[in-house]
């Protein structure tokens, strides 16, 4: 009986439930902007207005849209992060930590959509994967040039900033974005415009930089993710991928430079 229950309010109107994950990322893509734009607060009571309406309206009708306010609450818990903390190594766990439980339980009340880790393929493909993901962070760094987020190259730092940006960054983007997200759209839009439609919204959300050359360059590295996972179903792929890509971008050409 629950099951019925489950499954027969999963499934709401198409066209209902397609316009109603239009408005949603429609106001997210708005609240990005306004970000962009230096106007932060706007930008915040937008992000809260999005994730109440898909939380506490939209969502018992559509439960697609728990997927979607994952995004807006990804968002504000990173600009609840107060002000006088530097971001380092150490402080990014406080702000994807928090988002692990949703994203567990936002998978589990979809039984639909099938995250698989992968094990196999990500370890047969973890070291063409980390020389991919290495070149792609010299480009990504001739953009934005970060500072190091360890002080140092010492065993301790490089192990904390490999298991964070592995770990966590790289693990809760992959989850939110390719697991999650992607496979949530396709079920309304098809599996490919899925992946452009989640690449564009992975790419939105580097609005903080305030550089036009990180939204192209993270827009191209969502698809070049989104079409990896789809091709191989491993998610432990492109987290190993992701997480390689921040620890070069952030640590290793910031402290050793990069080859002519």
């Amino acid at each position: 009986m629950a099951t019925r229950l489950l499954t027969a309010v999963q499934r709401p109107t198409d066209r209902t439930t397609s316009a109603a994950i239009a408005v949603a990322l429609a106001a997210i893509t708005l609240a990005e902007l306004l970000l962009y734009g230096g106007h932060t607060w706007p930008a915040i009571s937008v992000h809260a207005l999005t994730l109440s309406g898909a939380v506490l309206v939209i969502g018992r009708t559509h439960p697609t849209l728990a997927i979607v306010a994952l995004v807006p609450l990804f968002r504000l818990v990173n600009l609840a992060m107060p002000v006088f903390f530097s971001l380092t190594v150490f402080t990014m766990p406080v702000i994807y930590g928090p988002l692990i439980p949703s994203l567990f339980v936002v998978d589990r009340y979809h039984p639909d959509i099938d995250v698989r880790p992968g094990w196999r393929v990500g370890l047969l493909g973890a070291i063409p994967g980390i020389a991919i993901a290495a070149a792609l962070a010299r480009v990504e760094w001739a953009i934005i040039r970060p500072e190091a987020l360890i002080a140092a190259w010492t065993p301790l730092q490089v192990l904390a900033i490999v298991v964070v940006m592995v770990g966590f960054v790289g693990f809760v983007e992959e989850y939110l974005f390719r697991g999650l997200l992607q496979r949530g759209l396709a079920g309304h839009v098809g599996r490919w415009p899925a992946v452009v439609l989640a690449s564009a919204v992975f790419a939105i959300m580097h609005s903080g930089y305030h550089q036009p050359g990180e939204l192209v360059f993270a827009g191209t590295i969502g698809f070049v993710f989104g079409a990896l996972y789809e091709w191989t179903d491993s998610l432990a792929l492109i987290v190993v991928m992701h997480g390689a890509l921040n620890v070069v971008l952030f640590a290793v050409i910031p402290i050793f430079g990069t080859p002519i």
